[in-house]
């Protein structure tokens, strides 16, 4: 289905599918066909970036967040780097 996903789009077929449970296997996939994402990524691109240093620049807490981070989880690998995936 999802080779063909224009041709199931707006079907019962897709619609029940769905609703008996998507594999795990393909989950990641569906959910980025039923929200559009690459549409969406490309009316805003940019987007992202832009939000995460506004953020940076404009909010207070983010220098709480940092401090709390750093005694909450030292040892954690998830938080070793600044800004790393974990975060």
């Amino acid at each position: 289905m999802l080779k063909r996903w224009d041709h199931y789009l707006p079907s019962e077929k897709l619609q029940c599918w769905v609703y008996k449970g998507v594999p795990p296997q393909v989950r990641g996939q569906v959910w980025l066909q039923l929200l559009n994402v690459n549409q969406v990524k490309a009316r805003n691109a940019g987007k992202y970036q832009e939000m995460k240093e506004a953020v940076l620049v404009s909010s207070r807490d983010i220098m709480q967040i940092d401090l709390d981070v750093n005694r909450t989880f030292r040892s954690h690998t998830m938080f070793w780097d600044r800004y790393g995936v974990g975060q």
